[in-house]
């Protein structure tokens, strides 16, 4: 997997970090770098060992939603929103609070109806769809 384009922006805290670690790796296998040059986010392909697989390595202090997200997929776990929000999910529920009005395109991973749990009001058909929402709102949606 080549690395995200998005996760070559800086990130991570604001201050000076010397990172205490890092590791080897190819030019294909990093993500991300401190400013110093050494690696900062890595990717490895173990697969060739039965027992192994991808490994990532991260050696920031703080987690990005990029760094999950693109963590997640190479795991190949569903992403149920590309939106910079809070995602909880759990037995056909996906709880989601959005920071700022507008709409989250929600993607269930299958072609079934969505409701609005809690108004139990259908607001669409899987697997995406747009989802309005106001400053601050969370809705449980159930699919």
């Amino acid at each position: 997997m080549n690395a995200p384009q998005r996760l070559l922006a800086s990130f991570g805290l604001r201050a000076a970090i010397q990172p205490l670690f890092t590791v080897e790796a190819r030019p294909e296998e990093t993500w991300a770098r401190y400013a110093d040059g050494s690696v900062a986010v890595a990717e490895t392909d173990s697969s060739a060992d039965a027992d192994a697989g991808w490994e990532i390595f991260i050696g920031t202090p703080r987690l990005t939603p990029e760094l999950l997200r693109a963590a997640a997929k190479l795991a190949r776990v569903h992403v149920f929103t590309e939106a910079k929000v809070p995602v909880w999910v759990a037995e056909g529920y996906v709880a989601i609070q959005a920071h700022a009005p507008g709409p989250v395109i929600v993607d269930v991973g299958q072609a079934v109806p969505v409701f609005d749990a809690l108004e139990k009001q259908r607001l669409g058909q899987g697997p995406r769809l747009q989802v309005p929402f106001k400053q601050g709102e969370t809705r449980v949606l159930r699919y």
